[in-house]
């Protein structure tokens, strides 16, 4: 049993380094059903976790982000930017449970990314809150040690962000 998942968990975290870089290369119909079956190994796999979380996690709201930003119409992008906001701080609430530090990091750059594309088209969230996240996973990352790896960098890092607040 115990090679069986581990067998799994190498298939999702294959499955989800593929789907990042096809993600990067524009092609996000192709990332997204990767990062579906990805999910889908997870829930397999580790039952208590119904979807990606980690760095696995942090991409696929990357890659729902940017589909968001495509999409017409401020009450589309405010639902799809809330269902991002929720799944990060799902994630949020389990890394802190596990004390993972640049895991934490990454939740607070996804809760904070979302929550200033809510702002941006009317929604709930606030420059305040999108901030306080922000500056949470810079703290979190400088007590990790530093800069995250190169892959787990946003293509885009803050272009959503007004120029001026």
């Amino acid at each position: 049993h115990a090679d069986l998942t581990s067998e799994m968990l190498k298939k999702r975290g294959v499955s989800t380094t593929l789907a990042n870089a096809i993600h990067q290369s524009g092609r996000m119909e192709q990332a997204r059903q990767l990062f579906e079956y990805a999910e889908e190994i997870q829930k397999k796999s580790q039952s208590q976790y119904q979807h990606l979380y980690s760095i696995w996690g942090y991409r696929y709201c990357d890659l729902l982000l940017a589909e968001a930003k495509q999409k017409v119409g401020s009450e589309l992008i405010r639902r799809d930017a809330s269902r991002v906001r929720h799944r990060a701080s799902t994630n949020l609430e389990w890394s802190c449970q596990e004390e993972i530090l640049l895991d934490i990091a990454l939740d607070h750059t996804a809760v904070g990314q979302a929550v200033m594309l809510e702002f941006l088209h009317g929604g709930s969230g606030t420059i305040a809150q999108a901030l306080a996240h922000l500056i949470m996973a810079v703290d979190k990352l400088r007590e990790a040690g530093g800069d995250p790896p190169p892959a787990a960098r946003p293509a885009r890092p803050c272009s959503h962000l007004p120029c001026h607040v």
